[in-house]
């Protein structure tokens, strides 16, 4: 039995529920994070209508430095989400628009022209 299995879910709870599975991590990954059993994670995504599907991502692995990595979690806890789900929608964004992936690379070289 899991550490919190007695206790009752929490609204951060419920949260970081809905991002994992968006993010694609598997229930039973969703468990070990949650301290839960992998049913109660189920029965609850269930209960909220949050469909659990096969994990159809592809893994990233990203390098960042500690300062960046405080900065980004500063930045995804003040919009009550993960730094992973922060960075997937992020990409997500670049991706489906162009321009403003172009613009962001484009001010990115511009500073480290200015710098160096």
């Amino acid at each position: 039995m899991s550490a919190r299995s007695r206790y009752p879910w929490t609204d951060a709870d419920y949260c970081l529920l809905s991002d994992l599975l968006a993010d694609g991590w598997t229930l039973q990954s969703i468990a070990a994070r949650l301290e839960r059993s992998r049913w109660a994670v189920q029965a609850q995504a269930q209960k909220l209508s949050i469909r659990v599907r096969r994990s159809q991502t592809v893994a990233c692995q990203l390098q960042l430095d500690r300062e960046v990595y405080r900065r980004l979690c500063e930045i995804a806890a003040q919009r009550h989400v993960t730094a992973p789900t922060l960075v997937r929608i992020v990409i997500e964004l670049a991706v489906r628009d162009g321009v403003w992936l172009n613009k962001l690379l484009d001010d990115d070289m511009a500073d480290r022209n200015a710098d160096g």
